[in-house]
């Protein structure tokens, strides 16, 4: 599970900082690791960067934090997590922002998606990950899915 602490601006103008948790359970991840095409998750992710499938990258982040979010009990119980849920944490400033930090940090993505594992797979994704991804985000920082927004003056 993979408590974040995001900083956010609101959309009454106001600076907030809020705690979310993200977590994906083993089933989740069987069902994510198999891939639209049948193959893993992280081929499937190079795949899109090396062809420069800049839609289905986004479409496939959105999916990921989305998938992951939900709300841990105060008795840690339960982690809930619904359409519901997950609709209104896509609307606030909160998911923009890390959206964002994302999107403009590759290094974060690695982060975020091994942070929300359950926490005895965290290390075997981190070392079977770590060569791929760093091919990975060298490909994204040189293409990134989206332009830089140029400075208003």
């Amino acid at each position: 599970m993979l408590k974040r602490t995001i900083k956010y601006t609101n959309f009454h103008d106001e600076e907030k900082e809020g705690i979310f948790y993200f977590n994906l359970s083993k089933e989740e991840i069987l069902f994510m690791a198999l891939g639209e095409d049948g193959t893993d998750i992280v081929k499937h992710f190079q795949s899109l960067m090396e062809k420069e499938d800049n839609a289905s990258i986004l479409r496939q982040l959105r999916e990921l934090i989305l998938r992951a979010y939900g709300l841990r009990s105060e008795d840690g119980e339960l982690f809930e997590k619904s359409d519901e849920i997950r609709d209104k944490f896509q609307q606030s400033a909160a998911y923009q922002a890390l959206f964002e930090q994302i999107l403009v940090e590759p290094e974060a993505l690695l982060d975020f998606f091994i942070g929300t594992l359950p926490k005895d797979m965290q290390s075997d994704a981190k070392a079977a990950t770590e060569k791929s991804a760093t091919e990975a985000m060298v490909a994204y920082k040189n293409n990134p899915p989206v332009p830089p927004v140029p400075p208003t003056s």
